[in-house]
């Protein structure tokens, strides 16, 4: 565990300062003491019930994922070298064979031009400090660390000790067990709150949308890539998003754009929509026409500024909820 590892954690009990004490941390306010788990700082070592509920479904979709969905002739992939070659190409999945008979897989491929398009979008800089909230295995906090000087990995998840393969004698991030309920980080500690297709687990956006405002730094923001967005009046959908992930215990939610908005709003963050390029290159849509209009807006800069991000795409998404998953990304600022 680096130093500078407490400087930004707190106490998810009561906010307080965290000081090192073999072999963890101790809040300096209530006494309460976090272990080191696998190597890992955990701030999480008393789950609540409906964490260790949302655990075991993760661990029986995964189990079920490997037994009933990968095929067997494909198994002897994901382990071994073959394995490790294919966890370290994520978000790309080279392996089209597996991607095409995966669907896990084929959504991964199909975000990483526009996932690694965003980063290049962030201009994340070396002095940066960066929690990635929902991070599993780590993948996407590698690419992170790649950019950005002081990157922490969290989620409830213990597949996240896996995120330590991920480390190089160049590359190196943190890892914390903790929940986006209680976000264990230090008001105006942060500079990027990150998030990849994570945040719709969360019942009550508000919420964490305030601890997001609390732990950034003046313009500091939060990006949370890859959400499903339902229409206004998309009823259907509402109800049979993620039926048989909330039929073993898995919370799942869609959003409307307007409920994103309302909840950023009222937790004191500006949000807005950049869209990736990649929506307007998709051969399968409609209006080629349009969607050369729109590259060439987002191209040249015009389409990311402040009007298209929280006027026009959000009445986009308003009436068409299909054009963005997952070629977008919801950035909430934080006012100076």
């Amino acid at each position: 565990m680096e130093s500078w590892l407490l400087d930004v954690v707190c106490c998810p009990l009561c906010r307080g300062v965290l000081v090192a004490e073999a072999p963890g941390a101790r809040c300096g306010a209530c006494g309460e003491v976090y272990p080191l788990r696998e190597g890992i700082l955990d701030l999480h070592p008393s789950p609540s019930a409906e964490s260790l509920q949302e655990m075991a479904a993760h661990e029986a979709m995964e189990a079920k994922w490997l037994d009933e969905i990968v095929p067997a002739h494909l198994h002897d992939r994901l382990t071994g070298e073959a394995g490790n070659r294919l966890h370290w190409s994520f978000p790309r999945v080279e392996d089209k064979e597996l991607a095409a008979a995966v669907p896990q897989f084929k959504r991964l491929d199909d975000i990483a031009q526009d996932y690694f398009e965003l980063l290049d979008w962030l201009r994340l800089e070396r002095g940066d400090v960066v929690v990635e909230v929902g991070a599993h295995m780590g993948w996407s906090a590698r690419h992170l660390a790649e950019r950005a000087g002081r990157v922490v990995a969290t989620d409830i998840s213990p597949h996240l000790v896996s995120a330590k393969n991920y480390w190089t004698d160049k590359v190196r991030f943190e890892c914390v067990y903790s929940n986006m309920a209680t976000f264990p980080f230090r008001d105006n500690s942060l500079d990027l709150i990150f998030a990849v297709a994570s945040i719709h687990h969360l019942a009550d956006l508000t919420s964490f949308f305030k601890h997001c405002r609390r732990a950034l730094r003046p313009g500091g923001r939060a990006v949370f890539f890859a959400e499903p967005v339902a229409g206004r009046w998309d009823t259907e959908a509402r109800e049979r998003f993620g039926a048989e992930e909330k039929a073993m215990g898995i919370q799942e939610h869609i959003y409307s754009i307007g409920e994103y908005f309302a909840a950023a709003r009222g937790a004191g963050l500006t949000p807005g929509v950049v869209p990736m390029t990649s929506l307007m290159r998709d051969p399968r849509r409609n209006w080629p026409w349009l969607r050369r209009i729109g590259l060439w807006l987002i191209e040249s800069g015009l389409g990311r500024r402040w009007l298209f991000r929280r006027v026009i795409y959000r009445l986009m998404l308003v009436f068409y909820p299909r054009i963005p998953f997952p070629h977008f990304a919801f950035v909430l600022t934080n006012p100076r």
